[in-house]
């Protein structure tokens, strides 16, 4: 950035008046810390959309969660072990 600035200051002609020095230094400033404000915007509307969508897949992941009917304990006797993925991979069928 300051590259920049100073190469064109260098490409620029060299019997130019600085009466407008100061107030093109507070020109670009200005313009600088509006980018600034519309970036800080931007990123705080983002971040509310994403706590809205964090919330919202929240409430309808728990607005259809059921709890389960005659949930059996995870043992190792629980019934219906046969039928358990694990063993039925392997082609062992207890």
């Amino acid at each position: 950035m300051i590259d920049d600035d100073m190469r064109r200051l260098d490409e620029g002609e060299r019997n130019h008046s600085l009466n407008r020095l100061e107030s093109d230094i507070w020109t670009g400033v200005d313009a600088r810390a509006r980018q600034r404000a519309a970036a800080r915007r931007i990123v705080s509307f983002q971040g509310a959309i994403m706590i809205v969508a964090l919330l919202g897949s929240a409430a309808a992941g728990l607005s259809t969660v059921r709890p389960a009917d005659g949930m059996a304990g995870a043992g190792l006797i629980a019934s219906g072990v046969e039928l358990m993925p694990s063993s039925l991979l392997l082609g062992e069928h207890l």
